[in-house]
């Protein structure tokens, strides 16, 4: 124990009053407040430090002589000291250890005067700052500290604050006699037996924190326990959260309290224990407790396609956005029972549904996991895996024709039309029918596409037969009108290499050209020949034959 400072109290007021300054002492009971503590007998101030069990401890121990004598005067002069000593330890001092002692001339319990109250009662009266711990030693029967009259009396006393009633060691309060080992004690000592009591320093209180731990939010929050030890309860637990300011909780029963961590938002939560404190003393404390409140996984389904059968196959692909990889996700197909896939690396995963069939197929998201849980989630993505259209192609003629015939091909089964090739196409090239007049052999194929997109390929092949079928017109009227006016050989065009010759009734020629083209109108070197019947000889080529026959010239 270590002596840090000493000094009477109250020196300075009670020099003013006894320059006769009263209004520093008003209403004192003598009228002067020259007369304060015995006229000077001043509370006199030690204070005091300790470190004992690692507990480092401040004293505050005031000796006081109270005013001696058991008139009124004299009682109400110490009622009076003692009110002003109350209120300047409880200003001064409001949370100190306090020890008062001395000769206080009076009872803790009843009076020395004939008042039944004690002049120390604004002391004793205050239960829930200050224990006389010598209240009940004092009222045995025949105990006394005072031995200088013809009956010994109990005016010595110890009055602790209560920051010190758990370091008391119960019932410790004593009298010490010393007349058994000094002799003529009263005469050459003192006319007052000490007395003494026994304090014990507890160790200061140390504290744990515990409590780690990770949820999901809107969990049940979890606790954060605080745990006092090597103290006295209650337990004051100093604290931080996520290094804001200080914050403290006490325990009110047992030596543990605990702390509900919120879920409603997710978040890192770290606990910083700071210090502990029980009616002993307090010091710093270390520990954290990190509570995380995870988020809950939340997941996406995309990949909404619509190909054609035999296409390459079509992603499907589920990607985590809140939680922490891996994910698995739950789904199903067009309904089907449950089925998971989790990602291997990074957020998302894709699954490839195969084109080979045709249909619709509804990939839907049930639920979504992560390291931390799992909630259902909801999100379609559909594939739609259309057919080809079925390609049918008609004729309606035969498929083998003579030369420079007309053939009409009808398809069915799409929506647009495409025939290739483009040659010997009379017209309908895009449209469902198609004209042709081929000249030779050919394979017409005609692409469908129906109205998902998808096409499909079709052939017909017209033969063509090369038997030099021609029709001519045998009726010539050229006056003009545009009908007849020329001589007219259908199916000509397909054969160039033709020679047609044509005679008069004396059969002399009037025409004759080399690769005829439906030109001639009825004139013999530009002038026009008389109405009759002509004869015309058409030559195809050595070896092939010849057409014969007549034409009826007409005119008006």
């Amino acid at each position: 124990v270590t002596k840090v400072s000493e000094e009477p109290l109250f020196v300075t007021q009670f020099d003013a009053a006894r320059a006769g300054n009263n209004s520093i002492f008003p209403n004192y009971p003598t009228g002067s407040g020259a007369s304060f503590w015995s006229s000077g007998r001043l509370p006199f101030l030690t204070t005091f430090t300790s470190n004992i069990a690692g507990n480092p401890q401040t004293y505050r121990v005031v000796v006081i002589h109270g005013k001696s004598a058991g008139t009124t005067a004299d009682h109400n002069r110490r009622v009076y000291d003692n009110k002003v000593l109350y209120d300047y330890l409880n200003t001064t001092y409001p949370t100190d250890k306090i020890i008062i002692l001395g000769d206080f001339n009076d009872q803790v319990v009843g009076s020395i005067s004939s008042s039944p109250t004690s002049s120390y009662n604004v002391f004793v009266s205050d239960v829930a700052k200050y224990t006389a711990i010598t209240q009940t030693i004092s009222q045995v029967p025949g105990a006394g500290t005072f031995i200088g009259g013809n009956t010994p009396s109990f005016i010595d006393h110890i009055i602790i604050s209560n920051e010190l009633n758990n370091s008391y060691i119960s019932n410790s309060i004593s009298v010490e006699d010393p007349r058994s080992y000094i002799s003529s004690y009263s005469t050459t000592t003192s006319d007052h037996l000490p007395i003494y009591a026994r304090f014990s320093i507890p160790p200061l209180p140390t504290a744990t924190i515990a409590g780690n731990t990770s949820v999901l939010v809107g969990a049940t929050s979890p606790n954060v326990t605080l745990t006092g030890s090597s103290g006295t309860a209650p337990y004051t637990f100093t604290y931080k959260l996520n290094n804001g300011n200080n914050q403290t909780i006490t325990t009110t029963t047992g030596n543990s309290v605990t702390l509900a961590v919120p879920t409603t938002v997710a978040g890192t939560f770290v606990y910083s224990l700071v210090s502990v404190a029980d009616v002993n003393g307090n010091q710093l404390q270390t520990g954290t407790v990190t509570v995380r409140v995870n988020p809950l996984a939340t997941g996406t389904i995309s990949g909404n396609s619509s190909v054609c059968i035999n296409s390459a196959p079509q992603n499907v692909t589920f990607t985590g956005v809140v939680g922490t990889a891996p994910f698995t996700f739950t789904y199903t197909v067009n309904g089907s029972a449950n089925r998971t896939i989790t990602t291997t690396s990074g957020n998302a995963v894709t699954i490839a549904q195969p084109s080979n069939v045709a249909g619709s197929f509804v990939y839907t998201l049930v639920r979504v996991a992560d390291v931390n849980g799992s909630q259902l989630q909801n999100g379609t993505a559909t594939v739609t895996i259309n057919s080809l259209p079925v390609v049918n192609i008609n004729s309606n003629n035969v498929t083998s024709i003579s030369k420079g015939t007309s053939v009409v091909l009808s398809a069915s089964g799409g929506v647009n039309y495409n025939w290739l090739p483009n040659t010997d196409i009379v017209s309908g090239q895009t449209s469902a029918t198609v004209t042709v007049r081929p000249k030779q052999t050919t394979t017409y194929t005609v692409t469908v596409t129906n109205a998902s997109g998808c096409t499909a390929n079709q052939s017909i092949t017209i033969q063509v037969e090369d038997d030099y079928k021609v029709k001519p017109i045998n009726i010539l009227t050229p006056n003009g009108d545009g009908k007849n006016d020329r001589f007219v050989i259908e199916n000509i065009d397909y054969y160039p290499n033709n020679t047609l010759k044509v005679f008069d009734r004396a059969g002399r020629s009037v025409y004759t050209k080399k690769g005829y083209a439906n030109e001639w109108d009825g004139t013999l070197n530009g002038s026009a020949l008389a109405s009759d019947t002509y004869y015309y000889i058409l030559d195809f080529g050595p070896n092939l034959g010849q057409f014969k026959g007549y034409i009826t010239l007409i005119r008006n």
